[in-house]
């Protein structure tokens, strides 16, 4: 435990392990928002909202040592203010992303029941 105090008596150290563990806390969070957004909104299956659930906490994992990285060359301020911009924006656009998906699924469901084939290029026959 030494090492650790001796480490984290370090004021940056111990300002990015802090800062690192609660930044972490709405990854995880948004991930069981978006697994409920999933089921109750979207109407989805829990496999998809596991999925998608699965999906984000892996870019979170994956994005940790590039950030790190990142830290180390820019500095904190300078990588986090990006990061939080980019957030903002994602989770705007979140609430949509599931309208769009349902309007593209409800347009493709009423070209394929009006007779029309989606096949190769010049294969017209009519579905029947």
């Amino acid at each position: 435990m030494r090492a650790y105090r001796g480490v984290l008596s370090i004021g940056a150290v111990r300002n990015i392990v802090l800062l690192g563990a609660l930044v972490r806390v709405p990854h995880f969070a948004g991930a069981v928002l978006l697994a409920v957004h999933v089921v109750e909104t979207l109407h989805g299956s829990f496999l998809q909202a596991g999925t998608l659930a699965m999906v984000v906490t892996v870019c979170v994992a994956t994005s940790g040592p590039w950030r790190g990285r990142m830290v180390d060359r820019f500095g904190l301020r300078a990588t986090i203010a990006p990061a939080i911009v980019l957030g903002a924006v994602c989770w705007s656009v979140a609430p949509f992303v599931g309208s769009a998906a349902a309007g593209a699924r409800r347009d493709l469901g009423a070209v394929r029941h009006s007779g029309v084939q989606c096949g190769a290029a010049g294969d017209h026959r009519p579905v029947g």
